[in-house]
């Protein structure tokens, strides 16, 4: 999104918010969900997880189906040297749980 305030232009850049944790099968997850439901405009999330396991924990997608948050589709991911340099080139949060 840009914004022109006279001569100079001003590119507006999302913030992102990175949750981890070691499984990232429950509570980065959560946070995730949580996030991206309630967050402000201008800001995203992502999960991810020192030792990731291959599916989120079946009781807590039910209990934030339970809650209204939808975290069905969200899958585990293994925080890399990638994710890591990427985010902190775009200068993005890290929430560690």
């Amino acid at each position: 999104m840009k914004f022109s305030f006279g001569p100079k232009s001003y590119t507006r850049q999302k913030k992102t918010i990175l949750f981890v944790c070691v499984e990232n099968a429950g509570r980065s997850q959560m946070a995730e969900g949580f996030f991206r439901k309630y967050a402000p405009e201008g800001y995203e999330s992502i999960s991810a997880g020192t030792k990731p396991v291959s599916q989120i924990n079946p009781v807590v997608v039910q209990a934030m189906d339970e809650v209204g948050v939808d975290i069905k589709q969200q899958k585990p991911k293994d925080i890399t040297e990638d994710l890591m340099h990427k985010c902190q080139t775009l200068k993005k949060k890290y929430v560690f749980s």
